[in-house]
């Protein structure tokens, strides 16, 4: 059980590095490969942090695409927004819904 946890957290720190490392070098693919490894990491911990982590990987979509497009930055800026609505219609509205 610890060899699972410590691929699931290794995995979560991998992304947030490839997340630095494709903003710094302008890589949307890199950026796309960081966006799966956090989305493994939220679906594996769907019943804890998952929920908040998917916000990581919502976040990492838009800016995936922002790279890709060469977007400006008002475009840059509706892409996150973008993500983060994702975010507030998947989880953050249906937890709340079940949690009230």
């Amino acid at each position: 059980m610890d060899i699972v946890a410590l691929i699931l957290w290794g995995m979560l720190a991998a992304s947030l590095l490839l997340t630095w490392a494709s903003l710094a070098r302008g890589s949307w693919r890199q950026m796309v490969a960081a966006a799966a490894l956090s989305l493994l990491f939220s679906i594996a911990a769907m019943f804890s942090i998952g929920p908040f982590t998917f916000l990581l990987t919502c976040l990492q979509g838009g800016a995936a695409l922002a790279i890709y497009r060469n977007a400006r930055v008002r475009e840059q800026v509706g892409l996150l927004l973008a993500g983060l609505a994702a975010w507030l219609v998947i989880i953050a509205v249906p937890l709340a819904v079940i949690l009230l």
